[in-house]
């Protein structure tokens, strides 16, 4: 089917007059991965095709084949969403959704009528990268009261770039991405922008000098000196609370230790034995117990049981009261509890 379609096209093109609507081209800028209007086609009502094509003889089939009687796609035969190329009847444009690196072309736009063919337009498009996160990264070389600075324009994409710079809202003659500079006391605080460019888009990013290279401003010096003491604040309380803390439990668990744990070189501990109820005794009266040493063989003679041992004999002498004077005791100790 489609080489029929291809064999029907040629030989229509090629033997059915042709007639030019504009002599110049036109060059068409579009950005990658965004939607681009190709072009806008003035309707008639002798319109019955349209064809997109490439100026490349050498391509055998177009890209687009509209019906503009109908409103229907002719060729490619697939989904709307899926076309590449696709034309919108309440517009009369053709646009290209999504813009790819190899749309980058040239285009002939043709219209069919009921006798000939008319070349609408040609139509040259570049693709270009649009530039995002433009940025100056500073280096600097500071000697006496001088400052060399390197400063270099970056950026995370764009192609085709062209870069600019100005000193104070003034343009330098500069145009490469980077710029050297000698800085004194006189410039130190001016402020230079890079800006860069390409056919789709544009970016700038601004460096002032005095934050970074100035050898007699010290204002920045004491606010770089409070965030540093104010750091260092907050990481020594910080240091300090954990210290204590640290502490806090480690005397907690000594002290449970204590209480509740049984050392391994002490005898387990028993509770106390409650003391017997004692008998109450009689107010003033008190018990007397006598301690009385004597020879344990009593019909030795008195000389020789000096020099034998005593024994100690405990025996109840009963109660007794105060200032009780006990008389005759002889070798005898009463003790009064």
């Amino acid at each position: 089917m489609s080489a029929l379609f291809h064999l029907l096209y040629v030989i229509a093109v090629c033997h059915i007059g042709e007639s030019h609507l504009c002599d110049q081209v036109i060059q068409l800028n579009g950005s990658l991965g965004k939607p681009l209007v190709l072009y806008q086609l003035r309707m008639t009502p002798e319109y019955k095709t349209l064809y997109l094509k490439t100026t490349n003889k050498t391509a055998k089939m177009p890209f687009l084949v509209y019906d503009l009687i109908q409103r229907q796609i002719i060729y490619p035969e697939a989904n709307i969403s899926d076309i590449r190329y696709q034309f919108h009847p309440d517009t009369s444009s053709v646009i290209i959704p999504k813009l790819q690196k190899d749309d980058e072309k040239d285009y002939e736009l043709v219209v069919q009528t009921n006798h000939f063919y008319e070349y609408v337009c040609v139509i040259e498009l570049k693709v270009y990268e649009q530039i995002s996160n433009l940025t100056v990264i500073v280096t600097e070389d500071s000697r006496n009261d001088t400052c060399n600075v390197t400063m270099k324009c970056l950026m995370k994409t764009g192609d085709n770039v062209t870069f600019s710079w100005m000193k104070d809202n003034k343009t330098l003659s500069h145009n490469g991405s980077t710029l050297e500079i000698s800085i004194t006391t006189d410039n130190a605080n001016s402020i230079f922008r890079c800006t860069a460019t390409n056919p789709v888009s544009e970016g700038w990013s601004e460096h002032t000098l005095s934050s970074s290279c100035n050898p007699d401003n010290d204002n920045g010096l004491p606010g770089i000196m409070f965030y540093i003491l104010v750091s260092s604040s907050l990481i020594l309380v910080a240091i300090i609370v954990i210290v204590i803390v640290i502490i806090k439990k480690k005397s907690k668990r000594d002290i449970y230790s204590k209480r509740y744990v049984n050392h391994p070189s002490m005898p387990e501990s028993r509770p106390p034995v409650p003391e017997p109820a004692s008998e109450q005794m009689p107010e003033g009266i008190q018990t007397v117990y006598a301690i009385v040493q004597k020879p344990k063989n009593q019909s030795i003679s008195s000389e020789a049981s000096k020099s034998l041992p005593f024994s100690s004999v405990y025996e109840l002498a009963g109660p007794c009261r105060n200032n009780l004077q006990v008389q005759n005791l002889t070798e005898e100790t009463r003790v009064c509890k």
